[in-house]
């Protein structure tokens, strides 16, 4: 299987006033082609800084980030201009890298076709549910044609209901463009109910402490609703639940 995205030994440390911070202490994992991996641990541990490594946006202290392929970033928000539209909001990545041509604006029109937002196209930001802004925000992120996605804790606020609808939503959508991705998120079901692999991490400086291969039994086509039916689901969030619960002690 093709590998997207390692980290070898990687390692980040931020230098201040008062002194150095270690953050990542040689974290190594692989993300393979079509493969959703969870990343789970205590606030603060360093999981956003994983991305912004992977990402470029920052760059490591020690270690080697390898990559295969172009990298899109889905935020915690949604980070929808208020005076742009649905469809202005979704050609802005396009705009900025110089690259809103024909082809890609056809592209955009397609997504924006096969996703449900045709209807909603003119439509603003603040015309919209939030679950509505989060697809806008993941299609947005698709208009550049990423091979893997990156995405922080993107349902965090959103109610209970609305997460679960939209974490369905966002599911079908990655397995359908046939992308892969890494999720920040601090919910053990839905780290489970969504990932492949969950990647456990321990407190700052934050080491990989377990890495779980999530394996479920499913009766009829995976979704995160059904994943949580599953009579796995319990065992293994019991492991991560653990695992979670021993940083007190580290």
């Amino acid at each position: 299987m093709k590998s997207l995205l390692t980290f070898e030994d990687v390692s980040k440390s931020f230098f201040t006033e008062t002194g150095k911070t270690e953050v990542l202490s040689k974290i190594s994992f692989t993300l393979h082609e079509d493969e959703i991996i969870a990343v789970i641990g205590p606030s603060g541990c360093g999981k956003s800084t994983i991305l912004n490594l992977a990402s470029s946006l920052d760059l490591q202290t020690s270690g080697e980030i390898k990559k295969d392929g172009n990298i899109g970033y889905m935020f915690q928000r949604d980070n929808l201009f208020m005076w742009r539209n649905v469809l202005d909001n979704i050609k802005l990545g396009l705009e900025i890298s110089k690259t809103l041509n024909k082809d890609n604006l056809n592209y955009v029109n397609d997504l924006i076709n096969k996703y449900g937002l045709k209807d909603f196209s003119k439509y603003y930001p603040n015309e919209l549910s939030g679950g509505m802004r989060q697809r806008v925000a993941l299609i947005r992120t698709l208009a550049l044609k990423p091979d893997v996605l990156l995405l922080d804790e993107p349902f965090s606020a959103l109610d209970y209901q609305t997460r679960l609808f939209v974490l369905d939503d966002v599911y079908k959508i990655i397995k359908s463009e046939k992308k892969s991705a890494i999720i920040v998120t601090h919910d053990i079901s839905e780290a489970i109910s969504v990932a492949d692999k969950v990647i456990v991490l321990s407190n700052r400086p934050c080491i990989i402490k377990k890495v779980l291969n999530i394996k479920l039994t499913i009766d009829g086509e995976r979704t995160p609703t059904l994943a949580r039916k599953s009579k796995e689901f319990q065992k293994y969030f019991d492991l991560i639940y653990k695992e979670l619960n021993s940083y007190e002690a580290d």
